[in-house]
């Protein structure tokens, strides 16, 4: 039994090894993605910064901000920005105490929107938990910036 245990394992250790990107791909690629002639632009949590900190994305289009940190977050944009989404049902946020708010991210884990009307959306992230106990970063607040044309 554990024999074929540890074979399971070793085959999904390979398999991942095989299909995940490089660790560098995620960070120096462009984070604009193709799929059926719509765009799919990721911003990229990490190091206690957003990148790119203003995104120019196109108004048909889905933007999702991806955690690649061990702490736990969450995007934040004013409520009226809910009003400027052309689809219904963002993935992963909610209307909130006057913001729209994802749900707590945690590492590796993605909120996203799609279709904004054009114009310039500022938004937040902020650190809800930190890696490491009683660091600095706790309750931490970044800044970053949609426009969409």
């Amino acid at each position: 039994m554990i024999s074929r245990s540890r074979t399971l394992l070793g085959l999904a250790a390979v398999a991942f090894a095989l299909l995940a990107p490089p660790a560098s791909s995620f960070a120096e690629k462009a984070s604009v993605h193709d799929h059926s002639g719509l765009d799919h632009h990721t911003i990229r949590i990490r190091e206690r910064r957003v990148t790119p900190e203003r995104a120019e994305v196109p108004e048909v289009g889905t933007v999702a901000w991806v955690n690649y940190t061990p702490e736990v977050l969450v995007v934040s944009f004013d409520e009226s920005v809910a009003d400027q989404l052309v689809c219904t049902g963002p993935s992963n946020f909610t209307l909130s105490g006057g913001r729209l708010v994802s749900k707590p991210l945690r590492a590796n884990e993605f909120a996203s929107v799609c279709h904004f009307k054009p114009g310039t959306y500022s938004y937040e992230v902020k650190m809800l938990t930190i890696a490491h106990s009683g660091g600095p970063d706790l309750g931490r607040t970044v800044t970053g910036q949609l426009v969409v044309k």
